[in-house]
């Protein structure tokens, strides 16, 4: 058996590892542990190793141990745990709860409902085609930080667009149900009627189910 062989693996935030774990670590330095940028949101992993040991000494139960194989192949995989944030979206949206806001009248409540899920999607489509550029922390900070949180939506609509993200159509869409939202919200003037609301919802309704069907769970 290869000696690669009797190692086990684990993928720990480096915030996580304890002096405890290092006394089981064959690189139990934090200085020589091997660290890799997790995709979904640029979390420093340490990638820990020790010969296997059974069971798992306690301070490991916690995490998963993997093979030298297994590990090579997470290694080289650049999709784990991409889809997590795009889960997370699916668990929280329900069109139900916001269409029967809008015919109640929640015009405000409905359109921004679904304002912030599609431009969740829109900021983790753009995530999913940046990651091989971001395999810095400090790259993944500037997405992290308010100031991109809190971007203008527009110009991520128009990266998502430039990138060939979302085809023109789906463009045009988006940014129809943007004015609209922003006219609701930030206007005093009626400028859309209730059935071209109502339509914009179920349009992009149309657009969130379909990139929640594109994509493997």
């Amino acid at each position: 058996m290869s000696t690669y062989n009797k190692n086990a693996y684990y993928f720990i935030p480096i915030a996580e590892i304890t002096p405890e774990m290092l006394s089981f670590m064959s690189n139990g330095s934090l200085k020589t542990i091997r660290k890799s940028v997790r995709p979904i949101d640029g979390k420093i992993m340490g990638i820990c190793k020790h010969g296997f040991m059974n069971p798992a000494p306690k301070c490991f139960e916690n995490y998963k141990a993997y093979s030298h194989e297994e590990t090579l192949n997470l290694m080289q995989s650049k999709a784990w745990n991409l889809y997590a944030p795009l889960q997370e979206i699916r668990r929280n949206y329900d069109f139900n709860d916001i269409y029967n806001k809008f015919e109640n009248n929640l015009f405000i409540e409905s359109c921004g409902r679904m304002y912030i899920t599609v431009f969740s999607i829109l900021k983790f489509k753009f995530y999913q085609f940046s990651f091989d550029f971001l395999k810095k922390e400090y790259k993944w900070k500037i997405f992290n930080s308010p100031k991109f949180e809190k971007a203008n939506e527009s110009t991520m609509l128009m990266m998502n667009s430039f990138f060939d993200l979302i085809d023109f159509e789906t463009f045009e869409k988006i940014e129809k149900f943007r004015l609209i939202r922003n006219s609701i919200s930030h206007s005093f003037e009626e400028k859309y009627t209730p059935q071209e609301i109502e339509l914009s919802l179920r349009i992009m309704n149309e657009f969130i189910e379909k990139e929640f069907n594109s994509h493997p769970f």
